[in-house]
């Protein structure tokens, strides 16, 4: 699996959060290979414009973090934020998601697991 930390900027607040991995990615409801998106780093050809992108997420292991609560009110409020993702082999996709699905899948003593689905909502650009 592909892990990747992120950056989501609400206002003018920029919060950190690691320890997702991509579950899934979709583009106009298309299962999409990450592989194609990471060998070609070019957005209009990765995800054109009219593109609906949308990237599940699993959190696994992570410990109690003020931090995901951001994720949870993005998630409740259909807040449109910015999110840079940063997977570890170095791609990179930045842009204006909404957080559609944030749910906690599963709580063991101080560790947590969620599922997160964000879809864009606007253009994204492949780095």
């Amino acid at each position: 699996m592909y892990k990747l930390t992120m950056k989501v900027e609400i206002d003018t607040e920029v919060f950190e959060i690691a320890g997702f991995e991509l579950n899934k990615l979709e583009i106009d409801n298309r299962v999409t290979s990450y592989t194609n998106i990471a060998l070609d780093h070019t957005a209009a050809v990765a995800m054109p414009d009219a593109s609906i992108v949308k990237i599940t997420l699993r959190g696994l292991n992570l410990p109690h973090n003020p931090k995901l609560a951001v994720l949870r009110g993005l998630a409740f409020n259909n807040k449109v934020a910015n999110f840079i993702l940063n997977f570890s082999d170095g791609l990179q996709i930045s842009g204006q998601f909404i957080v559609k699905k944030y749910e906690l899948a599963d709580e063991y003593e101080d560790f947590q697991q969620y599922v997160m689905q964000l879809i864009n909502a606007g253009k994204l650009r492949v780095d």
